[in-house]
């Protein structure tokens, strides 16, 4: 694919790409400003225990299932962090909503993640978190008999920033795609020809020159003297739909070449066939009329390009 198609596709469409980016940058920023504010987080590293008794052996508290039950109760602790009661008892005492999650690690310890809109107090509600599960455990080892206990907890404060650059960049990406998609398809169910490649292969050549549809019709003498040197009748220039160039009529006859459109006025071709040029302009000119052209034509037709 030419590059230069690209940005053809694009000059065609402008306006659309305009209002497409602006559109994708606008929720980009709005998605920002709503759900990414950035954040303040607290990783907190809990290691559970177990209070034993003078003279018991610790070979007595293994279940059945030969697991350490501090492991086991490491597990129960990890649950009780998915229990909506415990999470409003912290975020009461916190006095903000907390949002909390836990993964567990080797043995008998857990990595909680204390998470909190940037700025807030992470202390406070470190302080929170951890009278809360105190508490439970307490209440715990007075249901069960038991005497697990929060041995150790350390704690790593760190802010992250929003997205806001990121989250641009990825909505223009998105509203770049989404602007290709639709105007692509746009043209495609139009049976339009995008870009140089189908043109090439519905005609069979390569464009004797690429020109924009408001160039300089005197542009087109150098690419076109060498048929009326060679032809016995003036170049016929078969305008493939409107390539903008019917204004400019009165000074193609002052040349020597005779502007036609097809297929309304294909009957007012003169001479051979080896004098016939196409123009074809990406965006306006139909698949099936280039089709049917070389069909007439009954080979390769030369073309020019309007961009």
């Amino acid at each position: 694919m030419d590059p230069r198609d690209l940005i053809s596709f694009m000059r065609r469409y402008l306006v659309g790409f305009i209002v497409m980016i602006a559109v994708f940058v606008f929720l980009g920023w709005s998605y920002t400003s709503h759900y990414d504010l950035g954040e303040s987080r607290a990783d907190i590293f809990l290691t559970l225990g177990l209070s034993v008794e003078n003279g018991l052996s610790i070979e007595e508290l293994v279940t059945n299932e030969s697991h350490n039950v501090v492991d086991q109760f490491t597990e129960t602790v990890q649950g009780w962090l998915q229990n909506p009661s415990l999470l409003d008892r912290v975020n009461e005492l916190a006095g903000e909503e907390v949002v909390i999650s836990a993964r567990k690690q080797e043995k008998q310890n857990l990595l909680v993640s204390l998470h909190l809109p940037l700025g807030h107090d992470l202390e406070n509600a470190r302080v929170a978190f951890i009278t809360v599960l105190e508490e439970e455990i307490n209440d715990y080892n007075e249901a069960t008999y038991t005497s697990f206990v929060l041995a150790l907890s350390s704690m790593m404060p760190f802010e992250t920033a929003s997205n806001l650059k990121l989250n641009i960049l990825t909505s223009m990406m998105l509203g770049l795609f989404f602007y290709f998609l639709i105007f692509g398809l746009w043209e495609y169910l139009l049976r339009k020809v995008t870009f140089s490649f189908q043109v090439e292969s519905l005609l069979g050549g390569i464009p004797l020159a690429r020109m924009r549809a408001s160039g300089d019709v005197d542009q087109m003498k150098g690419f076109l003297s060498f048929i009326n040197k060679h032809s016995g009748s003036s170049v016929q220039l078969v305008s493939m739909g409107d390539c903008g160039w019917s204004s400019h009529k009165k000074k193609l006859l002052s040349m020597k070449m005779d502007l036609v459109q097809f297929p309304d006025e294909l009957h007012a071709v003169k001479g051979a066939t080896d004098s016939m040029v196409a123009l074809v302009r990406l965006g306006v000119s139909v698949e099936d009329e280039l089709r049917s052209l070389r069909s007439i034509v009954g080979g390769p037709v030369p073309f020019i390009l309007i961009v």
